[in-house]
């Protein structure tokens, strides 16, 4: 028999930066067969997320330079969830999330509003995430935040 909760799922996310970009991105996600912890209050699962986002900045007010004001970005990473049961009477129930992956830039620069690009080191990034959210019988709304970095690889591989 095949669980329902177990069949790939898309999200859709927007947002913005410190910095004013503005973030487009969409993902396919696989839930983890497996549960950690069950029985209580709370169980441990996870899912496989494979993402393409996009990134654009509004650069017309300065003056041309090397880097890109849009990038695109591949990723695949292995995502933990706490999800909370809390009863059947509430028809939210709370999550968190952790994870890490890797992903691809489509540059090496970007743009980013201000007098110079900002650069990336690489088109090689890491992909990490925090997120805090309620699932609604089918639905989900979450805050996440996002980060990406080389932590510095570029130096001595690239």
């Amino acid at each position: 028999e095949q669980n329902a909760d177990l069949r790939w799922s898309l999200g859709v996310a927007g947002g913005s930066s410190s910095d004013s970009s503005k973030a487009l991105r969409l993902a396919a996600t696989k839930p983890w067969k497996r549960r950690w912890f069950e029985g209580g209050t709370a169980h441990l699962t996870g899912y496989w997320e494979a993402s393409v986002a996009r990134f654009q900045n509004d650069v017309s007010h300065i003056p041309a330079d090397d880097g890109t004001a849009h990038l695109w970005n591949l990723a695949i990473a292995p995502v933990f969830r706490l999800q909370f049961t809390l009863g059947d009477s509430l028809p939210a129930q709370p999550f968190l999330v952790l994870g890490v992956g890797v992903s691809v830039m489509s540059d090496r620069e970007f743009r980013t509003g201000k007098q110079r690009s900002r650069p990336l080191g690489s088109y090689f990034q890491f992909e990490d995430r925090g997120a805090v959210g309620v699932k609604m019988g089918r639905w989900e709304v979450a805050y996440q935040r996002m980060h990406y970095s080389n932590r510095n690889i570029c130096r001595f591989v690239f």
